[in-house]
């Protein structure tokens, strides 16, 4: 019968003759810590994976304002563009400075060129 007190003796008779007393432990020390080791590196790649994730999202976020921006100054372009194809006046500053209200990064750019314009023409 296998697995009974007569295997057990013969099971440590032969480890003790064949590989000494200390391998069985070094084996098991062995084991721990390639367990240790995937479970640190599995750890760190969690870490980075959220760190990723935050950052994505992060991105996803600023996405949708721009995006959702963008839709808002195309309206108010589109209604100026109407207005002019009427007939009505429309004021470009006016409607420059209500897309650079709705989306102040795209427009900053536009400023500065429109004060170096004014600029350029009171001299």
């Amino acid at each position: 019968q296998l697995g009974g007190p007569l295997d057990n003796q013969v099971t440590g008779i032969v480890a003790r003759h064949s590989w000494g007393a200390a391998v069985p432990p070094q084996l098991l020390k062995l084991r721990h810590n390639a367990q240790s080791d995937i479970a640190q590196k599995a750890h760190l790649q969690l870490l980075e994976t959220l760190k990723n994730l935050k950052h994505l999202r992060q991105r996803y976020q600023k996405l949708h304002k721009d995006h959702h921006n963008l839709i808002v100054v195309a309206g108010e372009l589109t209604g100026a563009l109407e207005r002019s194809g009427e007939g009505l006046t429309v004021d470009l500053k006016v409607t420059l400075n209500n897309c650079t209200k709705i989306f102040p990064d795209l427009f900053s750019q536009s400023t500065e060129i429109e004060q170096h314009w004014e600029v350029t023409a009171v001299t």
